[in-house]
């Protein structure tokens, strides 16, 4: 098989990031696709060596919350698509968000690769006991696509900046935030300020600010014993607040959560609402 390459310093992408001085060509390179290295050249200078940034990393599939059919159509949104046989997440600024494993599970993180071209490990851990995959089946990403949040399959959840910025408390683009038990992974939503999502056992909803030192505060509606919390949330157009289910089973009310507060319920009828059905589980 030849070396796979993936040039993210394209046309379309310079013209998204508007007058840069200075691009880089990120390029996957190997000769199985389950042992890449990722290659950082710059554009002034192709022919050079440039910078190994990983080697015998495997771009696995992505998948994102929120994720419609119609969303992978429509320009300017963050969205999943496959080029080049490699799946990852386009966002609206012209940069691409992959993920990938390392060392045969030794190690999974996510690659970013910025709209001038340059690439940037934002988060990666080891593999739990030895090659498992510590990470949740999908990811988060705002509608700006700054922000993304990967959730943790044993609990808590990283806040991962995703344009070029740092947090203070970590000194790198991902900062921790502790969850009470394991989140429920198609319910996170990132708004323009904070990330809303529940937790299970029993399910619980909570909100916290994406800015360095937000800690999480819970939000959920008083039901009985027999009532659910469903788990899609629906995220409002401006990122401002999220709407979600709970009650009897098909006697739904409607609540919504902004960004300060806590819940307020939508003066109808509590009935047989529908979730959204977001992709994968969804149509």
């Amino acid at each position: 098989m030849r070396s796979s390459d993936f040039i993210c310093g394209s046309i379309a992408a310079l013209f998204a990031a508007g007058s840069l001085t200075s691009q880089s060509l990120t390029r996957f390179e190997g000769s199985t696709p389950q042992s890449l290295s990722v290659r950082v050249l710059s554009e002034s200078q192709p022919t050079s060596p440039g910078t190994v940034l990983l080697q015998g990393i495997e771009v696995l599939s992505i998948e994102m919350t929120g994720h419609t059919v119609g969303q992978d159509l429509q320009p300017g949104v963050s969205r999943v698509t496959t080029r080049n046989g490699f799946a990852r997440i386009d966002l609206p600024d012209g940069g691409r968000v992959f993920r990938y494993r390392r060392n045969g599970g030794a190690a999974w993180g996510y690659l970013h690769v910025n709209a001038a071209g340059a690439a940037q490990v934002v988060l990666e851990l080891p593999g739990i006991a030895g090659t498992t995959d510590p990470f949740a089946d999908r990811i988060a990403v705002s509608a700006s696509g700054h922000r993304a949040v990967m959730t943790l399959a044993a609990g808590g959840l990283y806040v991962v900046r995703l344009d070029g910025g740092v947090f203070a408390s970590s000194n790198s683009a991902a900062r921790f935030v502790p969850t009470i038990t394991a989140v429920l992974p198609p319910s996170v939503m990132v708004g323009r300020t904070h990330v809303f999502y529940e937790t299970g056992g029993p399910s619980r909803l909570w909100r916290v600010a994406m800015a360095d030192g937000g800690t999480p505060t819970e939000h959920t509606p008083p039901r009985a014993a027999t009532d659910t919390l469903r788990v899609e949330l629906a995220m409002s157009g401006d990122g401002s607040k999220v709407a979600f289910l709970s009650g009897p089973r098909n006697q739904w009310s409607i609540y919504f959560l902004g960004e300060t507060g806590t819940w307020r319920t939508l003066p109808a009828a509590p009935a047989k609402y529908e979730e959204p059905g977001y992709l994968p589980e969804g149509t």
